[in-house]
């Protein structure tokens, strides 16, 4: 099956036999190196496909030559004929889904159409027809490569749209795979500028992934916000780093705040940290102790030392209550370890349990009842009973 795609104006010939021309008619196009449409062409012939492009109604055929280099045999592109400066080796490592990518976004670029089927080449138009049945496939399978829905929520950086992928879009094209190879719940198309590869991929991941959280901070859909952080860690927007220096919205700050005391739902855990730097909270009222207050929490800091456990290299404050039944707190955005009075009174060991918790909490960035937490606790107990048996026979 033929896929054809069709634009105003004629193709200037030199467009395709030079490498590094690219002159398009709209002020921002998607392809710009000016070497898409020969790489598409290599790919095309190397694959034993056929694609033709007519310049009004002047007829061009691409077809391949046998040339001996070095006793190795190669494929030089021709040109009705005339041989071209490259060969079919051209993107060697390209495949023929971006093959068909360059051609389309080409006719993005020059604001023309695509179909299946022939159309018939017409006097002041372009008009490329392809024939080669995986490129018809990737044609048939368009969404994959170029977003085909309206976003669900549309914002300054990205759009958003509700059918998964593993893909980031850029401006509607496909640039770059997911993390950790799992999905996006709720696709994203970059709208502001970010930097491509030649082969139309994005540069710098760090970029798409700052541009992804600045886009989220500063979203004000409260509704999509609560579902886009708590899409579960079977997506990827479950793990994606929320804490970069883009200042949040107030209705991130409120959602956030929210799902925070929802422990029937996980929630993108980065979003807790934005939160905890942003709260202004007023800490709670620090306590003046007594010397033998003061003689049991260092009595306490001391058998966690025993036990390899630093605890005190982060603050330790003592306050007269954090709430009913809560004898600490870890604050990870201050990195400060939070004790009420009352844990004191408790006992050596409470205290000192105490201490261990919450500094695992800002140590290793566990939280409470997750299986990480479990793990850690599991295994300093086997660590601590094989010393035990050592040093008791």
């Amino acid at each position: 099956m033929t896929v054809s795609f069709k634009n105003s104006g004629k193709i200037d010939p030199r467009c395709i036999s030079i490498i590094g021309i690219s002159v398009k008619e709209t002020e921002n196009p998607i392809g710009f190196f000016g070497t898409g449409l020969k790489y598409a062409i290599a790919i095309i012939l190397r694959e034993g496909g056929k694609i033709t492009v007519w310049s009004g109604l002047e007829r061009i055929d691409f077809t391949t030559k046998s040339i001996s280099v070095r006793g190795e045999s190669v494929e030089l592109v021709c040109m009705n004929g005339q041989e071209l400066g490259f060969t079919t080796e051209l993107g060697k490592t390209w495949k023929v889904w971006q093959a068909f990518r360059e051609i389309y976004c080409n006719t993005l670029d020059e604001n023309g159409v695509s179909a299946l089927g022939e159309i018939q080449p017409s006097e002041d138009h372009t008009v490329i027809t392809v024939n080669l049945d995986k490129f018809t496939d990737c044609y048939r399978d368009l969404g994959k490569y170029i977003l085909q829905t309206k976003p669900l929520v549309s914002g300054k950086y990205i759009s958003f749209h509700s059918e998964p992928s593993h893909s980031v879009f850029y401006r509607t094209i496909s640039v770059v795979n997911s993390w950790e190879s799992k999905p996006f719940f709720f696709t994203p198309n970059i709208e502001s500028r970010i930097d491509l590869t030649e082969d139309r991929t994005a540069k710098d991941h760090w970029q798409i992934k700052s541009i992804l959280s600045q886009a989220i901070l500063s979203c004000e859909d409260k509704n999509f916000l609560e579902k886009w952080l708590t899409v579960g860690p079977e997506f990827a927007e479950y793990t994606i780093d929320l804490d970069w220096p883009h200042k949040p919205s107030q209705e991130f700050l409120s959602v956030v705040s929210k799902l925070a005391l929802d422990t029937s739902r996980q929630i993108n855990l980065t979003a807790l940290t934005v939160l905890s730097k942003h709260r202004i909270v007023p800490d709670p009222v620090e306590a003046e102790l007594m010397e033998v207050e003061r003689e049991a929490l260092n009595k306490a800091i001391e058998f966690c030392h025993s036990l390899t456990y630093q605890v005190n290299e982060f603050p330790i404050v003592i306050v007269e209550s954090l709430g009913e039944n809560i004898l600490g707190k870890a604050d990870i955005g201050t990195r400060r370890i939070f004790l009420a009075r009352r844990s004191i009174l408790l006992g050596d060991m409470t205290l000192a349990s105490t201490l261990i918790e919450e500094w695992v909490h800002i140590k290793h960035g566990f939280k409470d009842c997750e299986r990480n937490m479990q793990n850690w606790l599991f295994e300093q107990l086997t660590r601590l009973g094989a010393a035990f048996l050592h040093n008791k026979r």
